[in-house]
Protein backbone atom coordinates (compact mmCIF):
# COMPACT_ATOMS: atom_id res chain seq x y z
CA UNK A 1 0.00 0.00 0.00
CA UNK A 2 1.35 3.19 -0.70
CA UNK A 3 1.65 5.78 1.92
CA UNK A 4 3.31 9.42 1.11
CA UNK A 5 5.77 9.45 3.84
CA UNK A 6 8.98 10.59 3.89
CA UNK A 7 12.17 8.08 4.88
CA UNK A 8 15.57 9.62 5.30
CA UNK A 9 18.63 7.30 6.03
CA UNK A 10 22.04 8.66 7.34
CA UNK A 11 23.70 6.34 4.71
CA UNK A 12 24.36 3.16 2.83
CA UNK A 13 24.73 -0.01 3.66
CA UNK A 14 27.47 -2.43 2.04
CA UNK A 15 25.22 -5.57 2.38
CA UNK A 16 21.72 -6.71 1.92
CA UNK A 17 18.83 -7.98 3.72
CA UNK A 18 18.36 -11.81 3.47
CA UNK A 19 15.29 -13.00 3.79
CA UNK A 20 16.19 -16.20 3.56
CA UNK A 21 18.89 -16.01 6.40
CA UNK A 22 19.20 -19.79 6.79
CA UNK A 23 18.10 -19.17 10.66
CA UNK A 24 15.19 -21.73 11.34
CA UNK A 25 12.01 -20.33 12.60
CA UNK A 26 10.19 -23.25 15.24
CA UNK A 27 6.53 -22.51 15.88
CA UNK A 28 4.67 -23.86 18.74
CA UNK A 29 1.43 -25.75 17.79
CA UNK A 30 -1.62 -23.51 17.39
CA UNK A 31 0.54 -20.83 16.54
CA UNK A 32 -0.65 -17.63 14.99
CA UNK A 33 1.31 -17.27 11.47
CA UNK A 34 -0.85 -14.49 10.15
CA UNK A 35 -0.63 -11.01 10.94
CA UNK A 36 -2.00 -11.21 14.08
CA UNK A 37 -0.14 -9.38 16.96
CA UNK A 38 1.09 -10.92 20.47
CA UNK A 39 -1.48 -10.73 22.81
CA UNK A 40 -2.86 -13.06 20.03
CA UNK A 41 0.01 -15.48 20.26
CA UNK A 42 -0.62 -15.68 23.99
CA UNK A 43 -4.11 -17.41 23.40
CA UNK A 44 -2.69 -19.59 20.95
CA UNK A 45 0.81 -20.68 22.91
CA UNK A 46 -1.72 -21.02 25.87
CA UNK A 47 -2.45 -24.52 25.40
CA UNK A 48 0.93 -26.09 24.65
CA UNK A 49 3.18 -23.85 26.60
CA UNK A 50 4.31 -24.77 29.93
CA UNK A 51 3.35 -21.92 32.95
CA UNK A 52 1.35 -19.77 30.34
CA UNK A 53 -2.06 -20.83 30.76
CA UNK A 54 -2.04 -18.70 34.53
CA UNK A 55 -1.63 -15.38 32.80
CA UNK A 56 -5.70 -14.75 32.34
CA UNK A 57 -5.08 -14.23 28.87
CA UNK A 58 -5.60 -12.26 26.68
CA UNK A 59 -3.76 -9.18 27.79
CA UNK A 60 -5.01 -5.32 26.72
CA UNK A 61 -2.31 -3.22 25.06
CA UNK A 62 -2.44 0.25 26.75
CA UNK A 63 -4.20 2.65 24.30
CA UNK A 64 -2.06 4.62 22.21
CA UNK A 65 -2.17 7.58 19.44
CA UNK A 66 -4.97 10.09 21.17
CA UNK A 67 -4.96 13.71 20.98
CA UNK A 68 -3.65 14.51 24.13
CA UNK A 69 -1.29 11.47 24.60
CA UNK A 70 2.44 10.95 23.52
CA UNK A 71 3.17 7.52 23.59
CA UNK A 72 6.62 6.78 23.31
CA UNK A 73 8.76 3.56 22.83
CA UNK A 74 12.24 3.06 22.97
CA UNK A 75 13.87 -0.68 22.08
CA UNK A 76 17.18 -1.90 21.32
CA UNK A 77 16.72 -4.40 18.90
CA UNK A 78 19.31 -6.66 18.76
CA UNK A 79 19.28 -7.11 15.09
CA UNK A 80 23.19 -7.55 14.74
CA UNK A 81 23.43 -9.08 11.17
CA UNK A 82 27.56 -8.92 12.13
CA UNK A 83 30.57 -8.12 11.03
CA UNK A 84 33.82 -9.46 9.71
CA UNK A 85 36.53 -8.24 10.99
CA UNK A 86 40.19 -8.03 8.86
CA UNK A 87 43.42 -9.88 9.76
CA UNK A 88 45.22 -7.43 11.80
CA UNK A 89 48.93 -7.77 11.97
CA UNK A 90 51.48 -7.43 14.74
CA UNK A 91 55.11 -7.33 12.19
CA UNK A 92 57.03 -9.84 14.55
CA UNK A 93 54.45 -11.05 16.76
CA UNK A 94 52.64 -12.25 13.92
CA UNK A 95 48.82 -11.65 13.00
CA UNK A 96 45.38 -12.42 14.46
CA UNK A 97 42.21 -13.50 12.23
CA UNK A 98 38.72 -12.39 14.32
CA UNK A 99 36.78 -13.93 11.40
CA UNK A 100 32.85 -12.65 11.62
CA UNK A 101 31.67 -11.73 14.90
CA UNK A 102 28.66 -10.10 16.20
CA UNK A 103 25.70 -11.99 14.02
CA UNK A 104 22.53 -12.98 16.05
CA UNK A 105 19.85 -15.65 14.88
CA UNK A 106 16.51 -15.85 13.10
CA UNK A 107 17.44 -12.28 11.80
CA UNK A 108 14.52 -12.39 9.67
CA UNK A 109 11.63 -14.14 12.17
CA UNK A 110 12.61 -11.58 14.57
CA UNK A 111 12.06 -8.72 12.15
CA UNK A 112 8.65 -10.14 10.80
CA UNK A 113 7.28 -9.80 14.43
CA UNK A 114 8.89 -6.50 15.56
CA UNK A 115 6.95 -5.30 12.55
CA UNK A 116 3.46 -7.28 13.55
CA UNK A 117 4.19 -5.80 16.85
CA UNK A 118 4.31 -2.38 16.20
CA UNK A 119 1.56 -1.85 13.62
CA UNK A 120 -0.52 -3.09 16.00
CA UNK A 121 0.79 -1.35 18.97
CA UNK A 122 -0.18 2.42 17.28
CA UNK A 123 3.02 4.18 19.16
CA UNK A 124 3.65 7.67 18.34
CA UNK A 125 6.98 7.68 18.44
CA UNK A 126 9.40 4.52 18.28
CA UNK A 127 13.12 5.06 18.79
CA UNK A 128 15.38 2.16 18.31
CA UNK A 129 18.70 1.18 18.46
CA UNK A 130 20.36 -2.28 16.55
CA UNK A 131 18.94 -1.82 13.04
CA UNK A 132 21.96 -1.86 11.42
CA UNK A 133 20.89 -3.23 7.74
CA UNK A 134 18.86 -0.16 5.47
CA UNK A 135 17.17 -2.61 4.16
CA UNK A 136 15.16 -3.74 7.77
CA UNK A 137 14.95 0.11 8.46
CA UNK A 138 13.19 -0.09 4.76
CA UNK A 139 10.73 -2.69 5.81
CA UNK A 140 9.80 -1.70 9.40
CA UNK A 141 8.91 1.83 7.97
CA UNK A 142 6.38 0.47 5.04
CA UNK A 143 5.08 -2.67 7.01
CA UNK A 144 4.31 -0.59 9.74
CA UNK A 145 0.93 0.67 8.69
CA UNK A 146 0.81 4.59 10.92
CA UNK A 147 4.23 5.64 10.26
CA UNK A 148 4.25 9.21 9.10
CA UNK A 149 7.86 9.80 8.67
CA UNK A 150 11.71 8.12 9.90
CA UNK A 151 15.21 9.14 10.19
CA UNK A 152 18.50 6.81 10.79
CA UNK A 153 21.58 7.91 11.17
CA UNK A 154 24.95 8.12 11.46
CA UNK A 155 25.73 6.23 7.90
CA UNK A 156 28.75 4.32 7.52
CA UNK A 157 32.56 5.86 7.56
CA UNK A 158 35.70 4.76 6.65
CA UNK A 159 37.81 3.05 9.84
CA UNK A 160 41.25 4.58 10.42
CA UNK A 161 44.07 2.23 9.34
CA UNK A 162 41.36 -0.64 8.18
CA UNK A 163 40.65 -1.00 4.60
CA UNK A 164 36.85 -1.22 5.18
CA UNK A 165 33.59 0.69 6.21
CA UNK A 166 32.05 0.58 9.71
CA UNK A 167 28.69 -0.51 10.25
CA UNK A 168 25.86 1.87 9.88
CA UNK A 169 25.31 3.14 13.63
CA UNK A 170 21.99 1.16 14.11
CA UNK A 171 20.01 3.95 15.81
CA UNK A 172 16.51 4.24 14.34
CA UNK A 173 13.62 6.52 14.76
CA UNK A 174 10.00 6.45 12.95
CA UNK A 175 6.99 8.93 13.91
CA UNK A 176 3.24 7.94 13.64
CA UNK A 177 -0.35 9.03 13.78
CA UNK A 178 0.75 12.77 11.58
CA UNK A 179 3.47 13.66 13.46
CA UNK A 180 5.76 14.76 11.34
CA UNK A 181 9.74 15.27 12.12
CA UNK A 182 10.67 18.82 11.36
CA UNK A 183 14.69 18.56 11.48
CA UNK A 184 17.13 16.40 12.25
CA UNK A 185 20.71 15.89 13.14
CA UNK A 186 23.25 13.83 14.20
CA UNK A 187 26.69 13.24 15.88
CA UNK A 188 29.41 10.28 15.53
CA UNK A 189 31.42 9.31 18.23
CA UNK A 190 35.31 9.63 17.88
CA UNK A 191 35.87 7.68 21.15
CA UNK A 192 34.84 4.53 19.45
CA UNK A 193 36.20 1.92 21.93
CA UNK A 194 39.24 -0.01 20.98
CA UNK A 195 39.90 -2.06 17.31
CA UNK A 196 41.46 -4.78 19.46
CA UNK A 197 38.72 -5.38 22.30
CA UNK A 198 35.37 -3.55 21.16
CA UNK A 199 33.22 -5.03 18.86
CA UNK A 200 31.30 -1.65 18.64
CA UNK A 201 34.19 -0.15 17.41
CA UNK A 202 33.22 -1.51 13.69
CA UNK A 203 29.68 0.42 13.96
CA UNK A 204 29.55 4.10 13.66
CA UNK A 205 27.75 4.58 17.18
CA UNK A 206 27.06 8.06 18.19
CA UNK A 207 23.74 10.09 19.07
CA UNK A 208 20.70 11.39 16.64
CA UNK A 209 18.48 14.39 17.04
CA UNK A 210 14.81 14.98 15.52
CA UNK A 211 12.65 17.37 16.26
CA UNK A 212 8.91 16.21 15.87
CA UNK A 213 5.52 17.99 15.65
CA UNK A 214 3.29 16.63 18.58
CA UNK A 215 0.63 19.56 17.28
CA UNK A 216 0.85 21.66 20.65
CA UNK A 217 4.38 21.84 19.83
CA UNK A 218 7.61 20.13 18.94
CA UNK A 219 10.20 17.27 21.33
CA UNK A 220 13.27 17.11 20.93
CA UNK A 221 14.08 13.22 20.48
CA UNK A 222 17.79 11.81 21.10
CA UNK A 223 18.49 8.49 20.78
CA UNK A 224 21.93 6.91 21.50
CA UNK A 225 23.67 3.33 22.02
CA UNK A 226 26.80 3.90 24.34
CA UNK A 227 29.95 1.41 24.01
CA UNK A 228 29.45 -2.12 25.83
CA UNK A 229 33.06 -2.88 25.04
CA UNK A 230 34.58 -6.27 24.26
CA UNK A 231 33.28 -9.23 22.77
CA UNK A 232 36.76 -9.49 20.94
CA UNK A 233 39.69 -12.14 22.21
CA UNK A 234 42.65 -9.65 22.77
CA UNK A 235 43.52 -7.70 25.66
CA UNK A 236 44.98 -3.58 24.46
CA UNK A 237 46.91 -4.36 27.89
CA UNK A 238 48.91 -7.30 26.22
CA UNK A 239 49.61 -5.54 23.39
CA UNK A 240 52.89 -2.96 23.00
CA UNK A 241 51.94 0.82 22.17
CA UNK A 242 48.16 -0.16 22.16
CA UNK A 243 45.28 2.06 23.36
CA UNK A 244 45.00 0.58 26.43
CA UNK A 245 42.30 3.14 28.14
CA UNK A 246 39.36 1.32 29.76
CA UNK A 247 35.83 0.38 28.49
CA UNK A 248 34.50 2.84 30.96
CA UNK A 249 36.48 6.08 30.30
CA UNK A 250 35.65 5.43 26.48
CA UNK A 251 31.81 5.46 28.04
CA UNK A 252 32.65 8.89 29.59
CA UNK A 253 33.95 10.29 26.79
CA UNK A 254 30.68 9.66 24.53
CA UNK A 255 28.58 10.74 27.11
CA UNK A 256 30.46 13.97 27.12
CA UNK A 257 29.92 13.90 23.58
CA UNK A 258 26.30 12.98 24.38
CA UNK A 259 25.66 16.16 26.67
CA UNK A 260 27.52 18.70 24.17
CA UNK A 261 25.22 17.73 21.37
CA UNK A 262 21.74 17.52 23.21
CA UNK A 263 23.01 21.23 24.45
CA UNK A 264 23.60 22.00 21.10
CA UNK A 265 20.73 20.66 19.29
CA UNK A 266 17.71 20.90 21.33
CA UNK A 267 15.49 24.46 21.21
CA UNK A 268 14.58 25.88 24.29
CA UNK A 269 10.83 25.79 23.68
CA UNK A 270 10.99 22.15 23.09
CA UNK A 271 10.60 19.35 25.71
CA UNK A 272 13.76 17.14 25.08
CA UNK A 273 13.42 13.03 25.46
CA UNK A 274 16.61 11.05 25.30
CA UNK A 275 16.44 7.76 25.01
CA UNK A 276 19.23 4.91 24.83
CA UNK A 277 21.21 2.01 25.63
CA UNK A 278 23.48 3.71 27.69
CA UNK A 279 25.20 0.03 29.17
CA UNK A 280 25.29 1.54 32.38
CA UNK A 281 24.01 -0.47 35.25
CA UNK A 282 21.97 1.73 37.58
CA UNK A 283 22.29 -0.36 40.08
CA UNK A 284 25.53 -1.64 39.90
CA UNK A 285 27.69 1.45 38.83
CA UNK A 286 31.35 0.48 37.22
CA UNK A 287 34.29 2.93 38.70
CA UNK A 288 35.75 5.31 35.91
CA UNK A 289 39.68 4.30 36.66
CA UNK A 290 41.26 7.30 34.86
CA UNK A 291 38.89 9.37 36.14
CA UNK A 292 38.25 8.09 40.25
CA UNK A 293 34.52 8.29 40.28
CA UNK A 294 31.04 5.96 39.69
CA UNK A 295 30.01 5.99 36.23
CA UNK A 296 26.48 6.67 37.78
CA UNK A 297 28.06 10.20 39.18
CA UNK A 298 29.71 11.18 35.87
CA UNK A 299 25.96 9.93 34.50
CA UNK A 300 24.21 12.40 37.44
CA UNK A 301 26.74 15.46 35.76
CA UNK A 302 25.10 14.25 32.57
CA UNK A 303 21.23 14.76 33.83
CA UNK A 304 22.28 18.08 35.76
CA UNK A 305 24.03 19.38 32.73
CA UNK A 306 20.89 18.67 30.27
CA UNK A 307 18.43 19.72 32.88
CA UNK A 308 17.00 15.75 32.41
CA UNK A 309 15.57 13.33 35.00
CA UNK A 310 15.61 9.73 34.59
CA UNK A 311 10.99 8.67 34.21
CA UNK A 312 11.89 5.18 35.22
CA UNK A 313 14.15 6.39 38.92
CA UNK A 314 10.88 9.03 39.17
CA UNK A 315 7.46 7.35 37.54
CA UNK A 316 8.79 3.54 37.35
CA UNK A 317 8.44 0.41 39.26
CA UNK A 318 10.44 -0.98 41.88
CA UNK A 319 12.19 -3.76 39.30
CA UNK A 320 13.86 -2.07 35.88
CA UNK A 321 15.66 -4.92 34.51
CA UNK A 322 16.24 -3.97 30.69
CA UNK A 323 18.66 -6.98 29.96
CA UNK A 324 16.98 -10.00 30.10
CA UNK A 325 18.93 -12.58 27.80
CA UNK A 326 21.17 -13.73 30.66
CA UNK A 327 20.10 -15.59 33.65
CA UNK A 328 21.45 -15.36 37.23
CA UNK A 329 22.36 -12.09 38.05
CA UNK A 330 19.81 -10.70 36.40
CA UNK A 331 18.42 -11.14 32.78
CA UNK A 332 15.32 -13.86 33.10
CA UNK A 333 15.10 -14.03 36.69
CA UNK A 334 13.71 -10.53 36.58
CA UNK A 335 11.78 -10.97 33.21
CA UNK A 336 8.45 -12.18 34.61
CA UNK A 337 4.72 -11.49 32.57
CA UNK A 338 2.64 -9.52 34.52
CA UNK A 339 -0.03 -12.00 34.77
CA UNK A 340 -2.48 -8.77 34.81
CA UNK A 341 -1.31 -7.50 31.86
CA UNK A 342 0.99 -10.15 29.64
CA UNK A 343 2.30 -7.58 27.45
CA UNK A 344 4.62 -6.24 29.88
CA UNK A 345 6.87 -6.98 32.70
CA UNK A 346 5.50 -6.80 35.73
CA UNK A 347 7.71 -3.71 38.28
CA UNK A 348 6.07 -3.29 41.26
CA UNK A 349 2.98 -4.94 43.92
CA UNK A 350 2.85 -7.70 46.21
CA UNK A 351 3.38 -10.36 43.38
CA UNK A 352 7.16 -9.08 42.67
CA UNK A 353 9.43 -11.83 44.82
CA UNK A 354 12.54 -11.60 43.78
CA UNK A 355 14.80 -12.13 46.83
CA UNK A 356 18.86 -11.38 45.98
CA UNK A 357 18.74 -11.23 42.06
CA UNK A 358 20.57 -7.84 41.25
CA UNK A 359 18.57 -5.70 38.96
CA UNK A 360 20.30 -4.96 35.13
CA UNK A 361 18.53 -1.69 34.03
CA UNK A 362 21.12 -0.26 31.57
CA UNK A 363 18.60 1.21 29.41
CA UNK A 364 16.94 4.78 30.07
CA UNK A 365 14.20 7.36 28.91
CA UNK A 366 15.41 10.71 30.33
CA UNK A 367 12.71 13.81 30.30
CA UNK A 368 13.52 17.82 30.61
CA UNK A 369 12.72 18.81 33.56
CA UNK A 370 9.81 21.68 33.00
CA UNK A 371 10.92 25.27 32.22
CA UNK A 372 9.49 28.10 31.82
CA UNK A 373 10.26 28.58 27.88
CA UNK A 374 8.42 24.62 26.52
CA UNK A 375 5.48 26.00 24.48
CA UNK A 376 3.45 22.79 26.42
CA UNK A 377 3.92 20.50 29.22
CA UNK A 378 4.95 17.14 29.26
CA UNK A 379 3.17 14.97 31.88
CA UNK A 380 4.09 10.97 32.33
CA UNK A 381 1.22 9.34 33.30
CA UNK A 382 3.20 6.10 33.37
CA UNK A 383 6.27 4.15 31.96
CA UNK A 384 6.29 0.30 31.54
CA UNK A 385 8.82 -2.56 30.14
CA UNK A 386 7.61 -4.24 27.34
CA UNK A 387 8.75 -7.51 26.79
CA UNK A 388 7.93 -8.81 22.50
CA UNK A 389 7.77 -12.27 23.81
CA UNK A 390 7.32 -14.52 20.58
CA UNK A 391 5.23 -17.09 22.15
CA UNK A 392 7.39 -20.45 20.98
CA UNK A 393 8.01 -21.89 24.36
CA UNK A 394 7.66 -20.53 27.88
CA UNK A 395 8.12 -17.05 28.79
CA UNK A 396 10.56 -18.04 31.56
CA UNK A 397 12.92 -19.29 28.55
CA UNK A 398 14.59 -16.60 26.57
CA UNK A 399 15.99 -19.67 23.99
CA UNK A 400 12.85 -21.90 22.18
CA UNK A 401 15.64 -24.10 20.76
CA UNK A 402 19.99 -23.41 20.48
CA UNK A 403 19.30 -20.71 17.40
CA UNK A 404 16.07 -19.20 17.58
CA UNK A 405 15.02 -16.85 20.20
CA UNK A 406 12.01 -16.84 22.27
CA UNK A 407 12.06 -13.20 22.26
CA UNK A 408 12.50 -10.52 19.84
CA UNK A 409 15.40 -8.87 21.72
CA UNK A 410 17.44 -10.10 24.27
CA UNK A 411 16.55 -6.49 25.82
CA UNK A 412 12.88 -5.13 27.18
CA UNK A 413 11.58 -2.31 25.68
CA UNK A 414 10.50 1.09 27.78
CA UNK A 415 6.86 2.39 26.97
CA UNK A 416 6.26 5.83 28.02
CA UNK A 417 2.89 7.28 28.12
CA UNK A 418 2.56 11.22 28.52
CA UNK A 419 -0.28 13.90 28.59
CA UNK A 420 0.31 16.61 26.63
CA UNK A 421 -1.22 19.82 28.28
Amino acid sequence: MERGRRLTDGGTDRDGFDDADGDSDVTTEGEATGTGGLSRWYEAAASTARNVSSFGLPGGISPFGGEENLTFLFYNTWLLDGVDLPEVEFGPLGSVSPGTIGRMPDLEGRTRDLCRALDESNYDIVALCEVFRRETRERLAEQVDSITDSHAGPGSVPLERLDLPSKHSGLYTLTANDNSILDSSEVGFDDRGNSLRDADFYANKGAQHIEVDIGPGSVDVFTTHLLHGGDLNLDPADIPFADSASIEEYRARQLETLSAFVREAGSEENVTIVAGDFNLNAQDPGTIAERDLTENELFGEFLSECSLYDAWERHGGEVGTTYIEHGPPGGMERAKIDPVNPNYLEDHGERCDYADVPDRRIDYILIEEPQPEHAFELDVEQIRRRHFWRGKTNTREFWATSDVPNYVSDHAGLELECRVE
